[in-house]
């Protein structure tokens, strides 16, 4: 799948392979009427994240609709979603009250802080100051 050109066949091939990876991850215990396990389970079906439902289900069908535009899938990141991600939840749960001490969402939260940091970048507000101590001779002199 690393390949730019792909078929529809590698296509076909890549959603089958990938159904039957998350079939067989969430794969149940058979057991016979007396109990006695016969095939031993892997995970539970609530187990199945939505990353692997996407995986299997989703990027397919992404792929045979860029294949039809002579698009390919690797061209394409979610790169900058993973960061903002990660930068909203260090940014909520880095704090020592972990939410706890507003009753205002994490949503509202995170917003709030955004929205400020794009006000000061647009009206380059100085992100710090460097102290100037006055002294009265200072004063005096000038």
């Amino acid at each position: 799948m690393r390949r730019e050109n792909l078929t529809k066949e590698d296509i076909i091939q890549f959603s089958q392979d990938a159904c039957k990876w998350v079939k067989e991850f969430a794969r149940p215990t058979k057991k016979t009427k007396t109990g006695k396990i016969e095939q031993e389970g892997l995970y539970q079906r609530t187990d199945v994240t939505p990353y692997m439902h996407v995986f299997a289900f989703h990027i397919p069908l992404f792929m045979q609709e860029l294949l039809q535009q002579n698009l390919c899938l690797q061209w394409f990141t979610t790169s900058g979603i993973e960061k903002k991600n990660h930068e909203h939840v260090r940014l909520f749960f880095g704090g020592t009250t972990m939410g706890g001490g507003t009753e205002q969402t994490a949503a509202y939260q995170i917003n709030s802080f955004e929205n400020r940091q794009i006000y000061f970048r647009i009206n380059k507000t100085p992100t710090s100051y460097s102290e100037k101590v006055l002294t009265a001779f200072d004063k005096i002199n000038e």
